[in-house]
């Protein structure tokens, strides 16, 4: 059986994989527990004073970020911890480890019973590493896009990704947001629409798609938008995602994380914060709290335009689909739907003739729950405040130069 001392050294050696330091600070006694420091800048166990241990953290800092950690972790704000309820605090600093500066994530946890804060400090250089081939396969895929002969007809292959590339290194830098292995098997859903299109020479004037995470409404949309960013034609392009999780209509354009848990790089793309969780509504796939980077430049740089609409209006327009084409639609279809129908209400309103191509994505036979709860008029809408959107967005990343 082990003793306590060689237990401790297990865990120790187990933490050391994940984290750079852990520290307890005593906010009652001005004092701070090293637990763990990768730096050896405290002795194991030992016990320092708060200003000595604030001091030598800022020195090993980046200079550029100084002023962020001390806002942070200054004796000032560690008094001030237990007088507000945010218990939770995160910041990506640079700090001095080995003779060079990593990106370390600090995060703070108040502990209210005891008056203590822990403090951790995780490497997490490598989601900037990522983040800048991103930026530069990004920059090479537009420069390519718009002066190379050989892409001027990549968003009719299946070579472009119109949504999250795979984050795998390799991935990225073996191809232009190519994934390792299989292609864009959504660009199926838009080429086929196009050639059948083509077929019966129908051009749409309106296409429109529900917007989750945006794989689906890239792969409808490319072939079309291949044409209007090379301006053979014009058309307008809609994207419909539900009033509880608005990332395009309400969200910002900033760089993110990709998943809740922050293991994932950073993107940029429109988001309303990794930590955002929406209102418990029936539209599970379109429940992401960003979107798909190239779909966020593309309705950044205005050629698209995004819609929010409530879950009852959803299924009203799900029913009256249901009743008059004998095809029950899944709830993320019926977004599209929505406004399919309203677009066409204000042709009948204006008198113009217009072709309009929405994604019908799904059936809903796995969904009747939800329409029964609609049709017994026990569904109810949830859109979320601005202070709940800016209290997710005051815990975005914050990336050197971003606004």
């Amino acid at each position: 059986m082990e003793n306590d001392l060689e237990l401790e050294d297990r865990i120790l050696t187990m933490l050391s994989t994940q984290y750079e330091g852990i520290y307890q600070i005593d906010i009652d006694n001005d004092s701070v527990l090293c637990i763990y420091n990768r730096g050896n800048k405290f002795k194991k166990d030992g016990n320092v004073e708060l200003e000595q241990w604030v001091q030598t953290m800022i020195d090993r800092c980046h200079y550029e970020d100084r002023g962020r950690l001390l806002d942070l972790i200054s004796v000032e704000a560690v008094k001030g911890f237990g007088s507000n309820d945010e218990f939770n605090k995160k910041l990506d600093v640079r700090l001095m480890y080995d003779g060079k500066y990593k990106w370390i994530l600090v995060t703070l946890m108040y502990d209210k019973t005891f008056n203590q804060i822990t403090v951790t400090g995780r490497d997490v250089s490598h989601r900037y590493e990522y983040d800048e081939i991103i930026k530069r396969k990004n920059a090479e895929l537009r420069k390519l896009l718009q002066t190379t002969e050989q892409y001027k007809d990549a968003l009719m292959s299946e070579s472009i990704v119109m949504y999250q590339v795979n984050f795998s290194k390799d991935t990225i830098e073996n191809g232009i947001y190519q994934r390792k292995n299989n292609k864009m098997y959504q660009s199926v859903i838009g080429l086929e629409t196009k050639a059948a299109l083509d077929k019966y020479n129908i051009v749409p004037d309106i296409i429109i798609g529900c917007a989750g995470g945006g794989s689906n409404l890239g792969g409808l949309i490319s072939p079309f938008m291949g044409e209007k960013l090379r301006g053979e034609k014009d058309y307008r392009f809609i994207a419909v995602e539900p009033a509880s999780c608005p990332s395009f209509t309400r969200g910002k354009f900033a760089y993110d994380f990709c998943d809740t848990g922050m293991v994932c790089p950073l993107a940029k793309m429109y988001t309303l914060g990794s930590n955002f969780i929406p209102s418990p509504n029936h539209a599970g796939g379109l429940r992401y709290h960003g979107m798909s980077s190239i779909l966020s430049q593309l309705y950044h740089d205005g050629y698209m335009e995004a819609v929010s609409v409530e879950q009852t209006k959803v299924f009203e327009a799900a029913e009256q689909f249901a009743r008059i084409e004998g095809i029950l639609p899944a709830p993320e279809s019926s977004h599209a739907i929505r406004v399919a129908i309203d677009e066409a209400m204000k042709c009948k309103e204006t008198g113009e003739a217009k072709t309009i191509v929405f994604g019908l994505t799904g059936t809903g036979y796995f969904d009747m729950v939800a329409y029964e709860k609609f049709h017994n008029g026990k569904m109810t809408d949830y859109i979320p405040t601005d202070a709940e959107l800016e209290a997710s967005f005051a815990t975005l990343p914050q990336v050197p130069g971003q606004d």
